[in-house]
């Protein structure tokens, strides 16, 4: 088929990678998936002709999965008080507590919009713990004992997890960290509107009783694409893991914009882009 590659040859007959919707050795069979197959709007793909009980896949909306798209998310609603809108902000979802150290399973690097101070995240498990880093801080957006499939909740600078070099004396940052490690109980007790703070390694979260609770935290992992060929221009790649990543997306740099910093804005103004870009229509002359 003229439109498949050729990516080699074994026996003397040419290996044919095909386009979307055509299988077979010349790429000349037509896949469809069963009408209505996917849910909810979702976009249904031939996943392998080859295979018997999983031939179809559906690519899902943002807010649902499941097999066929059939299950809704559980929803986070965060509104952004006393805090600059960022360009983008991660997500760290705890969804189990029971354990004595509860793990991150899973992160969400979300795009904001310009002057969009209402955020939507959606997860993919039920959560206990949701922690947001904006910029370099850390902020406690939800605490919980029992999960919530929707919540939404009001983040602002009072519930930023303070650095522990702001809570303790100077003395006790002075001791060795393994010593210091026995007084992390001082800042929950002496400051009772504190939900959290952070040191070089843990987070700790202060309890109703005014206890500390303090957990392992990676706040080194890097969120640096390990292969830039996505953003143009300068732009920083980012995603929300070092493997198989979910979410991808360029931090725009000044005079850049786009989803792939692939727009050029000099100045104060517009580009003929933006002012054309809604007017131009096919078969209608320039002028008009």
């Amino acid at each position: 088929m003229s439109n498949s590659i050729c990516v080699g040859s074994i026996r003397n007959q040419p290996i044919c990678a095909c386009p979307t919707g055509k299988f077979g050795t010349r790429c000349l069979l037509e896949q469809s998936c069963p009408i209505n197959f996917c849910k909810n709007n979702g976009k249904c793909v031939v996943a392998d002709d080859r295979m018997v009980d999983a031939i179809f896949a559906c690519i899902c909306p943002e807010a649902y999965s499941g097999r066929q798209c059939q299950k809704l998310k559980p929803t986070i609603e965060v509104s952004l008080q006393n805090i600059d809108v960022p360009s983008y902000l991660f997500a760290y979802i705890y969804d189990d507590i029971r354990g004595s150290q509860p793990m991150s399973r899973f992160v969400i690097l979300q795009k904001v919009k310009l002057f969009q101070n209402v955020i939507t995240l959606y997860s993919m498990y039920e959560f206990y713990i949701v922690v947001l880093k904006i910029d370099i801080s850390y902020y406690l957006a939800v605490l919980q004992q029992e999960p919530e499939n929707n919540i939404s909740t009001t983040v602002d600078s009072a519930q930023q997890c303070a650095p522990f070099q702001e809570l303790l004396s100077s003395e006790l940052l002075a001791l060795p960290r393994i010593h210091r490690l026995k007084s992390y109980h001082i800042p929950c007790q002496n400051n009772v509107d504190l939900q959290c703070f952070i040191d070089e390694s843990y987070m700790c979260l202060c309890t109703v009783e005014h206890q500390t609770n303090c957990v392992l935290f990676d706040f080194n992992s890097s969120s640096v694409c390990t292969d830039d060929v996505y953003c143009e221009n300068g732009g920083v790649c980012l995603q929300d893991r070092p493997q198989c990543p979910e979410s991808i997306l360029c931090a725009g740099i000044d005079c850049f914009f786009g989803d792939r910093c692939q727009f050029y804005a000099k100045g104060v103004g517009l580009t003929l882009d933006d002012m054309l870009r809604y007017a131009i229509r096919p078969n209608i002359i320039f002028n008009k």
